[in-house]
Formats: structure tokens, sequence, C-alpha cells
């Protein structure tokens, strides 16, 4: 938990959480972040999430702007994630479903080639590792758009080099945090 950044109060409740569960028999092994959101109440999971991502989403372009209750509620969205190794989690020219935090492991994006009507590779990767952000594009479109009729398409081919732990606010939640202004204040004739 140390290694995430996370505060000692928050080590103390999740601790609690885990005790309160009778889950303590391997509290050395390695535990994923679905696991232990499992076990903590709605209440420590929020402060978990906060812990961990709120110092990184300020940091991110689109959202420096933002106050920080709009900040919290984006945590309040984020959702843990689990990829295997290999797993493809975006494939460029399909819709961007979400954008990612990474916690822990790595993923390569690439863009790819097209070369007589067929996808290749290119030799070009980026590699995205813990605490980098991944089709964070769409809060810029959801801070523009009209009416959320034109979800945007991932550029970029994104696989996991090895397991990877992220948060994730999807692109439903994102809808929902505009449309409740939220975040992203807008006028009252955009439609939806």
């Amino acid at each position: 938990m140390k290694m995430h950044g996370i505060s000692n109060d928050t080590v103390g409740k999740i601790l609690g959480g885990i005790r309160e569960n009778k889950l303590e028999k391997n509290i050395d092994g390695e535990v994923d972040v679905n696991y232990i959101f499992s076990v903590l109440n709605e209440d420590t999971r929020g402060i978990m999430r906060h812990d961990i991502c709120w110092e990184k989403l300020k940091n991110v372009k689109e959202l420096r702007t933002i106050n920080d209750q709009a900040l919290g509620k984006i945590c309040q969205y984020l959702k843990p994630k689990m990829f295997e190794e290999n797993a493809q989690v975006f494939e460029a020219g399909q819709p961007l479903n979400a954008m990612l935090y990474i916690i822990t492991g790595s993923m390569q994006a690439y863009m790819p080639i097209r070369a007589a009507g067929e996808a290749c590779p290119s030799t070009s990767f980026e590699t995205l590792e813990k605490g980098m952000f991944v089709g964070e594009q769409l809060l810029d479109w959801a801070a523009k758009t009209k009416t959320f009729y034109d979800q945007p398409v991932s550029f970029k081919t994104v696989r996991c080099v090895e397991k990877v732990e992220a948060f994730a606010l999807t692109v439903n939640d994102l809808k929902t945090l505009v449309v409740s202004r939220d975040i992203f204040q807008r006028s009252s004739k955009s439609e939806v």
C-alpha cells in the first residue's frame, strides 16, 4: 500500500476491513486491487481511490483547471480493472470506452501501419507504466461534445506487456459526470 502512496490513516482502515472480513491469513501475499475493493466498505474504497489517484488526476492536462470538488467526483467514479498479460485493451479505430490510470504493470501502445489493406503493427511502441494514463482524450471530447453521439475512437492499439491493474473512468460514467454538471460546466442548451 505504501508503494501506491496510500496514507497511514487509510492503511489502518483497510487493515481493519481485512480483519473484519477475517482475511488476514495471507496478508503478505499478492493481492490485486479488485480483491481489496471487494472486502472494503464504500467509504474506505472511496478514500483508497482518492489516495491513489488524486494527485495524478490533477496533473492531467484536461483536468488542471477543474476544482477539487470536481476531482473528488471523478475519484468516486473510478473502477478497479485487471488486465492479463498480452490482453488487448484498446484497438485502433474502435470506440474508446474508458480512460485508464495504471497502478501496476505496463502496457505498450502503437499506431498500426496500413499497407495493402491490412493492419501491421508498427515497430514504434510507446510504453505506458505505473502512474501513467491512457485514453485521456475522452476528457477533451467530454468537455467539447454537444450530443455525446460522437464518441471518439482510439488512435492506438494498446496491449498489456504484463498483468496490469488500473482504475478506469468509463465513457458512461464520464457522460454522467458531465450531464450532472459535476465537471465541465456547460450551458443548459446542450443536448444529451
